[in-house]
C-alpha cells in the first residue's frame, strides 16, 4: 500500500509539474518530429535520438487539428530541420502550443511510473521490504527524475525502459525459457529505441551471459579430445541452447528497433553511407564542418550489411559530429571550448541530494563485509559502464541528464545498505538518508530541473559551478509570463531567455537591447537602458548561446553585456532560473 501511495504521489507531482514548466530547449523539436512521424512517416527529424518517446508524445496532437499546423516547408541542407520546423509550428499554434505540449507530456508520464514500479520490484527481490520502499522513493523523489519526467525528452524513459529490459534479461539468465526470451528481446529493442546510449546493452548482455556460463565453456575445452560424459554433454548442450537463445534476444531487439523506424534503410551496405563525423568519414576533425566521406568505402568492412535503420546510423553520426566539433562549456566560473572528462562526477556531487549520495556511499562501504552477488555485479557494471561512456564524450559538458539512464541501477544498489540482513542501526540510517532526500527535493519542487544540493550552495549557488540544462533549460519562461500578467505596469521588459523558439508566440512581451546581441562577432558594452531585465542564468554567467530577440529572429548573446548584471542585486528570481533586475536610470560603465 505504501508503494502505491508513493507512486501515485509521484504521478501527481510529475503531472502538475508538466503544466508549470515552459517548453525546454529540445521539446518543441521532439514534439513536431513526433507529429511528423505519425502524419508523414518522416524519420529524418530529430534522428540524433531514437523515435520511441517522440512517437508517444506525438499521439495526442496527431489526432487533433494541431497536426494541421505543422509547416509543409522543407529545409534542405539544414542539419537539424526539426528546429525551424518547431519554430514555425509554435508560431502557428501560438498560445495553444502549451496545451499540445502539456498533453504530450502527460502521455509520456507512464514511462516514469514504469521506472518507479521496476525499482520497487527489483529491490524487493534483492533486499526485501524496506529496501524496496527506499528504491521507489529514491526514484519518485529524485529531483533529477522529477524534473525530466515532466518533459518529453528521452532521458527518464531511457532510464525506466533500460532497467526493466535488464530485469527481463536477468530473468532469462536465471531461467532461459522462451517467454523470458521474448520479453527480454522486445524490451531490449524498446530500450535502444529510447536512447542510443543503451546500445551498450548489445555488448554487456552477451558479456553477462558468457561470465555466467563460463564454467560450461571451460569444461567443454577441457573435455575436448577425451571422452565426454553425460554431465559434460549436458553442459555443452545447455551452452549451445542458451547461445542460440541469446542470438534470438539480440536479433529480436534489433528487429523491434528497426520496426520503430519502419525498416527504412535496414541492411544498407556500410560503404553506401555518407558520413560527416571524423570517426566515420575518415576526414580530419576541425572547428568547422567536417567534409562528408566514408572511411569504410574502400575496405572489406564496407561490404557489410548494417542491421540498423538508415536514420539510426546517420543519427549516431550526427551525434559524433556535435561532440567532435565541440561547444563552449562552463565549470566553476571558467568557459572553454570542449568539456572535461570529470565533469559528470562533479555534476553528480552537486545535483544529487546529499541523502541519496550518503546512502549510495554507505552501500559501497558494505563491500568490505559483504561481496556483491552476480546480480549486483551486473547492476554495478551497467551503472559504471554508462558513467564511463558518457564521461568519455567530452566534446562539451552541459547536461547531467545524459547520465540519467544509470540512475535507477544506482538507486537499487543503494538500498543494499538496508537489506533484510542489515543491522537495525543501518536501517535507521537509511531512513534518515531518505528523509534528507525527500526534504531537499520537496524544497525545490516544482522547479526540480534547477535543483542543486547544499554542497553547491542550493539553487542560487549552483549556477556558479555548472550551467546548461543543469541550471536552466528555459523552463522558467511561463513563470515569467505569469509575473508579467500580474505586473503590467513594469515596462519596458528586456529579456535574455534560453529558448529555441520565440517566447512572444506564447504571450510574453519583451525586447532585447541591441547591446545584448553581438553583431558579426563584435561585442559591445554600453550603458544600461532603464527598465526591467529578465536574464536566464546561463546568460548571466557568460553564455554566448543563440538568443531569441523577441521579433522572430535569433542572435548571438553578448556575454559582456549580460554578465555585468552579476554586480547588481536581483529584485527576485523566477523559477530558480531567471533573474529579474530593475535599472532605474542610465548606469555608467566602470570603464
Amino acid at each position: 500500500m505504501a508503494s502505491i501511495t508513493i507512486v501515485t504521489l509521484h504521478a501527481f507531482l510529475v503531472g502538475y509539474g508538466s503544466t508549470r514548466a515552459a517548453p525546454t530547449w529540445d521539446e518543441p523539436g521532439h514534439l513536431t518530429a513526433g507529429i511528423a512521424h505519425h502524419t508523414t512517416g518522416r524519420m529524418d527529424l530529430y534522428r540524433v535520438n531514437p523515435p520511441l518517446v517522440r512517437f508517444v508524445a506525438g499521439i495526442p496532437s496527431t489526432f487533433t487539428s494541431a497536426s494541421q499546423a505543422l509547416p509543409a516547408q522543407e529545409y534542405p541542407g539544414h542539419t537539424r530541420p526539426e528546429i525551424p520546423l518547431a519554430v514555425g509550428y509554435i508560431k502557428t499554434r501560438g498560445g495553444e502550443f502549451m496545451r499540445d505540449l502539456t498533453t504530450a507530456r502527460w502521455f509520456c508520464l507512464p514511462f516514469s511510473i514504469v521506472g518507479a514500479i521496476t525499482c520497487y520490484r527489483f529491490a524487493l527481490e534483492l533486499y526485501g521490504g524496506l529496501a524496496s520502499v527506499l528504491a521507489v522513493c529514491l526514484w519518485c523523489f529524485s529531483p533529477n527524475v522529477l524534473g525530466h519526467a515532466q518533459l518529453i525528452t528521452p532521458d527518464v524513459p531511457a532510464a525506466a525502459i533500460g532497467l526493466i529490459a535488464f530485469c527481463f534479461f536477468n530473468l532469462w539468465l536465471k531461467n532461459a525459457n522462451w517467454i523470458n526470451l521474448l520479453g527480454s528481446g522486445i524490451l531490449l529493442g524498446l530500450a535502444i529505441g529510447t536512447k542510443f546510449t543503451l546500445l551498450i546493452f548489445l555488448i554487456l548482455f552477451p558479456i553477462f551471459w558468457i561470465i555466467q556460463t563460463g564454467h560450461a565453456i571451460i569444461s567443454a575445452f577441457r573435455l575436448r579430445g577425451h571422452g565426454i560424459g553425460a554431465t559434460g554433454r549436458n553442459k555443452i548442450q545447455r551452452f549451445l541452447s542458451e547461445g542460440a537463445q541469446l542470438i534470438c534476444i539480440l536479433g529480436l531487439g534489433l528487429l523491434v528497433l528497426n520496426g520503430l523506424y519502419g525498416f527504412e534503410g535496414t541492411f544498407q551496405r556500410l560503404d553506401s553511407y555518407s558520413f560527416r563525423s571524423a570517426a566515420l568519414s575518415g576526414n580530419p576533425s576541425g572547428r568547422g564542418f567536417i567534409e562528408a566521406g566514408n572511411r569504410f568505402s574502400s575496405t572489406p568492412l564496407g561490404r557489410l550489411w548494417v542491421p540498423l535503420p538508415q536514420h539510426a546510423v546517420l543519427g549516431i553520426d550526427e551525434q559524433k559530429v556535435e561532440f567532435e566539433l565541440g561547444k563552449p562549456s562552463y565549470l566553476f566560473g571558467r568557459w572553454q571550448h570542449g568539456g572535461w572528462w570529470y565533469y559528470y562526477a562533479i555534476a553528480v556531487g552537486l545535483k544529487v541530494p546529499l541523502g541519496t549520495l550518503s546512502l549510495l556511499g554507505a552501500a559501497l562501504c558494505t563491500l568490505a563485509t559483504r561481496r556483491l552477488n552476480a546480480i549486483e555485479w551486473r547492476l554495478f557494471c551497467i551503472a559504471i559502464s554508462l558513467f564511463v561512456m558518457v564521461s568519455c564524450q567530452d566534446g562539451f559538458s552541459d547536461h547531467l541528464r545524459y547520465l540519467l539512464p544509470a540512475f535507477p541501477f544506482a538507486f537499487v544498489l543503494s538500498t543494499r545498505f538496508a537489506a533484510n540482513s542489515a543491522p537495525q542501526w543501518a536501517r535507521v540510517v537509511a531512513i534518515f538518508c531518505l528523509a534528507m532526500t525527500i526534504i531537499a527535493s520537496s524544497c525545490a519542487y516544482p522547479h526540480s530541473l534547477s535543483f542543486f544540493n547544499t554542497l553547491a550552495g542550493g539553487a542560487s549557488g549552483g549556477p556558479k559551478c555548472i550551467l546548461g540544462s543543469n541550471a536552466s533549460w528555459g523552463q522558467g519562461i511561463l513563470d515569467l509570463i505569469r509575473w508579467q500578467k500580474c505586473h503590467e505596469d513594469r515596462v519596458p521588459l528586456y529579456a535574455a531567455l534560453h529558448a529555441s523558439y520565440d517566447p512572444t508566440d506564447l504571450g510574453l512581451a519583451y525586447r532585447i537591447p541591441k547591446e545584448g546581441v553581438s553583431i558579426e562577432g563584435e561585442l559591445t558594452h554600453r550603458n544600461l537602458p532603464s527598465g526591467w531585465y529578465a536574464i536566464d542564468v546561463n546568460y548571466l554567467y557568460g553564455s554566448a548561446h543563440p538568443i531569441p530577440c523577441g521579433d522572430g529572429t535569433f542572435g548571438t548573446a553578448n556575454p559582456g553585456f549580460w554578465t555585468q548584471f552579476q554586480t547588481l542585486v536581483p529584485e527576485r528570481i523566477i523559477g530558480n532560473s531567471i533573474y529579474l533586475y530593475f535599472v532605474p536610470g542610465r548606469q555608467e560603465d566602470d570603464e
